[in-house]
Formats: C-alpha cells, structure tokens, sequence
C-alpha cells in the first residue's frame, strides 16, 4: 500500500513538471514571436518608395515624316530618250544631268540660225557705215536690226527649247526608280521618275488646340520611329494660322536633320511635346489610387502595417500621377493586395518598385 502511495505521489510531482515545462516553453516562443516581429497572417504586398521628382506635363501625338522638298521629274519636251545619266536609288546633286532626249534637228536649227546671225550682223555693219554717209536710207538701216534682233530672238528660243531636251534635278536629293527606259519617246509632261530631298525632313503633327500657345516657332519637340530606341529632336518652323474647326487641333510643321541617313520619309513619328515642368513632386504609381464616395486614398505601410491615407491627385501621366497632399517623401504606398487588407493589416513587402516619370 505504501509503495502505491509513494508511485501515486511521484507520478503527481512528474506531471507538474512536465506542465510547468510546456507552459515555461510557450511562454518563451511567445515571448520571441513578438520580439521578430509575428509575420503569421501577414499579407504579401508590392509597394513603392516615394520620392520627390521632377516631371513634365507631355503631349503625345502622331504625325508623320515628309521629305523637305519632293518634285516629280517630268519632260519639257517630246523626243526619243538617248542618254540615261543616273543609277536608280543614288543621291544626285543640283542641275546635274539625267536625261538627254534626241536633239541633232535643234542643233542643226541653231547652226543654221547662227549662221544666218552672222550675215545680218555683216549687212548691219555695212547699212551703219553707209548711213553716216547718206548711202543707206534709214528703213534699211532699221530692217537690218530688226533682221539680227528677230535671229538673236530665235536662237534664244531653240536654245531653251535644247535645254528642255536635257533632263536635270533641280535640287540634291535622292532619285527614286525611273518609269521608263533607254529608247522610249516622251511627251511633253510625262514622269520619269520623283527625286527626293532627304538630308532634311519635315515632321507634320497636330496638336490640341488648347495647347496652341505653348508651343512657338523655333521650339523643339522630340519624335520616336519604330524601330528606334532613341528619340530625334526636330525644330518647329512653321505652324497654321488658325486652329482647325472640325477636329480642334493646330497643324504643326518642324524640321528635322537627317544627314545622317537614319530616317525614311513617309515614316509614321510618335511626338512628344513639353508643355511645363513641375519641380519636387510627389509621384505614385497610378493603380495604387482608390477612387471613393469622399475622394482618392491610397494605403501606405507604417511599422508593419496597413493604413489608408486621402491624398489629393493632380497631374496624371501615362503610369503615375502627381500628388498635391496626403503622402509624403519616404513614405511606402501600395500597389498590390489592396482587396486583402484592412486598416491595422499586417504586411510582408515581396518587392519594391522603382517610380519612374512615365
């Protein structure tokens, strides 16, 4: 009976042990669960640093690459093409020459004339000399100059009319493909071909019209062509006089360098205007905005926890927008798990994102 009591007792004083060591161990991961930091429970969340910056109210719009002059080359004259000067594709330079037509009847017109020339002037001469002596009346003497003005009048005129028969470019620039051939007869007017001005380009884009006073002659707007990581710069130089009334935008005219050979007329063009620059603004990426009944919040993570501050939006660009008052610099805001959280929620940042002006 003694031993049974003495087991029973040693029995009871090993369960208060073992109790005391389990309450002594909990207490001590509870203890240390809060000195961490308890991340059980807590919602994963993206958010972004806000940081003051410097941005730019843009204007984007489309517009389109022209050459600074274009022409199509077309005969003065009728005639067999004779001579081709050019390579088709090749930069040419001014008056140089690109065609001959078939011009021996001209020439043999202009020696005949000339020739003809010499004797008037001869009998001119001789009508002078025998005037000053009473030899010649006076309406011999003046149908000898009208005799060698009207062939100089002449001569002149087949001399054009030769010209006509050479082809020339009339700026430098770029030919393009030729639309006939070696032997072909031409007709006054017909198209040979289109040369192209492509040192210098024109960039034509519309603007609002509300933005009409902001952008003056001799300012410059940056472009974007597919294809291209860069933007180009290009001068305004010519703008409409008026806003148009159908679509209310101002037609904007710029020039652009293209000596180095980059650009191809006709391309379509992204523009990017400047209208003002805003110093020390305080960007957030635009989904971390709330839209509701009292205005716009966004939640921001303080000591581990989500709170919902009203801030006041003001310039919104393409993924941010510009904040006039709620947060300030430094402060961590939001921009996922938004529909999981509460006031007080407990956070676990899985990424930070960079607030770029875009």
């Amino acid at each position: 009976m003694l031993n049974f009591q003495n087991a029973l007792i040693m029995s009871s004083k090993f369960a208060l042990l073992w109790f005391t060591a389990l309450f002594i161990t909990a207490c001590s991961s509870a203890d240390s669960s809060e000195q961490s930091g308890n991340t059980t429970g807590a919602v994963p969340v993206t958010a972004a640093l806000v940081k003051k910056q410097t941005i730019t109210d843009q204007v984007n719009s489309s517009g389109n690459l022209l050459p600074r002059e274009t022409a199509t080359l077309r005969s003065q004259a009728a005639g067999e093409i004779m001579e081709i000067y050019f390579q088709e594709g090749e930069h040419i330079e001014r008056n140089q020459k690109l065609m001959r037509l078939d011009n021996r009847a001209l020439k043999a017109q202009l020696r005949s004339l000339q020739s003809d020339l010499k004797t008037a002037e001869s009998e001119l001469r001789r009508n002078q000399n025998l005037r000053e002596v009473e030899g010649v009346s006076q309406s011999i003497l003046d149908e000898s100059e009208n005799r060698v003005e009207t062939l100089r009048a002449q001569i002149d005129e087949l001399e054009v009319m030769l010209d006509y028969t050479i082809i020339k470019a009339p700026f430098a620039g770029t030919i393009g493909l030729r639309t006939v051939s070696l032997g072909d007869y031409l007709t006054v007017g017909e198209s040979v071909g289109q040369i192209v001005m492509e040192e210098k380009l024109r960039l034509k884009f519309n603007m609002p019209g509300h933005y009409a006073r902001a952008l003056q002659t001799g300012d410059t707007v940056k472009f974007e062509i597919r294809g291209y990581d860069s933007l180009f710069p290009a001068r305004v130089f010519a703008r409409e006089a008026q806003i148009n009334a159908a679509s209310r935008n101002l037609e904007v005219m710029a020039e652009v360098d293209n000596s180095s050979g980059m650009l191809t007329p006709g391309a379509f063009a992204r523009v990017y205007v400047d209208i003002s620059t805003y110093e020390g603004t305080l960007l957030v990426p635009s989904e971390s905005l709330i839209s509701g009944i009292d205005g716009q919040t966004v939640w921001i993570m303080k000591n581990g926890k989500a709170h919902n501050i009203q801030v006041k939006p003001g310039l919104r660009l393409t993924k941010t927008t510009q904040i006039l008052s709620g947060v300030q610099s430094g402060d961590t805001v939001l921009t996922t798990g938004l529909l999981q959280i509460r006031e007080g929620t407990p956070l676990r940042i899985k990424e930070i994102i960079k607030i770029d002006q875009k």
